[in-house]
């Protein structure tokens, strides 16, 4: 069986298909046409401008905060230590990789890239079942208005 694909050609044939059936063209009307209604406008004209409310500048930082009913933070206060141990985590975190344990067995680079090598050379990898590029022809723009005629 023979897969098919878009090339750029056929992506720009499938796009204008689609413009051409999806969007809705208004004999008379433009990019520049007002249909803004007078109450939309009336309405819009009796808002007032919004002021956000004030606030305390912060340093850089982490911080807890409280937000008001508006959704405004309202106080913040610098994180402490004893904050962040209270939520579970360790109070001083390992900076190098030999201070962690590999409870997990991760693999390493070199122990990834080793033991695909084994697979491949040693055949123990089958690939029969993946998709060639071999295998796949561009799709014609005949294919693609059988398509899209349904």
């Amino acid at each position: 069986m023979v897969n098919k694909f878009l090339d750029l050609t056929g992506v720009e044939y499938l796009w204008s298909k689609i413009v051409d059936k999806f969007v809705a063209k208004e004999t008379g009307k433009g990019l520049s046409t007002n249909d803004f209604t007078t109450e939309l406008k009336n309405k819009l004209s009796g808002l007032s401008n919004y002021t956000h409310p004030s606030y305390t500048t912060k340093a850089s930082g982490l911080y807890k905060i409280t937000v008001d009913a508006t959704g405004h933070i309202s106080d913040a206060t610098a994180v402490t230590k004893s904050d962040i141990t209270a939520l579970g985590i360790p109070g001083s975190v390992p900076t190098k990789v030999s201070q962690l344990t590999n409870d997990s067995k991760f693999q390493t680079d070199a122990q990834v890239s080793a033991a695909i090598a084994d697979a491949v050379t040693g055949g123990t990898l089958d690939l029969s079942g993946y998709l060639k590029t071999t295998d796949m022809v561009a799709i014609t723009t005949s294919e693609i208005d059988a398509i899209i005629a349904g």
